[in-house]
């Protein structure tokens, strides 16, 4: 048997696997991180994987937490695009999203960014 000889991890990859490991996650963090690591569209559906989205705050918190975790992810996100509609609506107002959510997330209820995270939603469904 050959074995093949192992690829070696950047700090990225390393760091995007220990937080899939070790982070609080939502399903729509999921499908960032895996789209980070370079896990296409293509293999997602082959492996009955499903591409989320941030639907809520609580979704869209996870998600901040995992830019805020990685280093380097943050400058990435344009590679959500590729997924569809719904994610270039949510990669587009990106900026418009954190705003909301630094500006609710010590209120509890965060009606603003639930409101606008429900819009991005539909605008690409219609």
């Amino acid at each position: 048997m050959n074995a093949q000889p192992q690829k070696q991890l950047t700090d990225f990859e390393r760091d995007i696997l220990l937080w899939l490991c070790k982070g609080e996650k939502s399903k729509a963090a999921e499908t960032i991180a895996l789209t980070l690591l370079g896990v296409t569209r293509k293999v997602i559906f082959k492996k009955n994987f499903c591409v989320h989205v941030p639907k809520n705050a609580d979704d869209f918190r996870t998600c901040h937490l995992l830019l805020v975790g990685v280093t380097g992810a943050r400058e990435q996100l344009y590679k959500l695009k590729k997924l569809g509609r719904v994610w270039k609506n949510i990669i587009e107002n990106w900026e418009k999203l954190e705003k909301l959510y630094q500006e609710e997330r010590l209120q509890g209820k965060q009606p603003k960014l639930n409101a606008l995270l429900q819009d991005l939603n539909k605008r690409a469904v219609v």
